[in-house]
């Protein structure tokens, strides 16, 4: 028993791990010179969780100094598959940037919204409601109607929670 809790403890690390691994891989490897890899291997090592589609987001972002500035907005956040596409469709790093600010989700603990807690996460603060409307708008001038489905269906499923008041 003592020896399945081990291996569970140990597997459920190298997966958080995992997500440190992929944000180092895929943006601070890519930097030019060494001292910025260690700076950038310092940003995210406090972090155990960095969202898939958004390292791509922060990866693509054509300075270092955005890069960074952008993986710090990402760590311990989980995004919705159309969140992360949007953001990383806006003009410049600087919007791009600001739009994973108000998207997503903060983790809290080592899973996500775990039991109770989640209950309490999908409640939605009026400023986060204003911003996912704000966005849906501008994927509607974009035509990106399935954008703005999928973000106007997962408002309207936040605010049927019998937990938020």
């Amino acid at each position: 028993m003592k020896f399945l809790f081990f291996i569970l403890l140990m597997s459920s690390s190298f997966t958080f791990a995992a997500d440190r691994d992929d944000a180092y891989d895929i943006v601070c490897k890519r930097l030019p010179l060494q001292s910025d890899k260690s700076g950038c291997a310092e940003l995210i090592r406090p972090h155990s969780y960095f969202d898939d589609q958004a390292i791509v987001t922060c990866a693509n972002l054509s300075f270092k100094s955005n890069k960074l500035e952008c993986l710090s907005t990402i760590a311990e956040k989980k995004y919705e598959y159309y969140e992360a596409g949007l953001c990383s469709r806006e003009g410049y790093d600087t919007d791009k940037i600001n739009c994973l600010k108000i998207s997503g989700k903060v983790r809290k603990g080592k899973s996500i919204f775990d039991g109770e807690e989640s209950k309490k996460a999908d409640c939605l603060p009026r400023e986060v409601v204003l911003n996912q409307l704000k966005l849906s708008l501008k994927d509607l001038k974009k035509d990106e109607l399935e954008s703005v489905k999928k973000r106007l269906e997962d408002l309207v499923n936040k605010f049927k929670n019998p937990n938020c008041r």
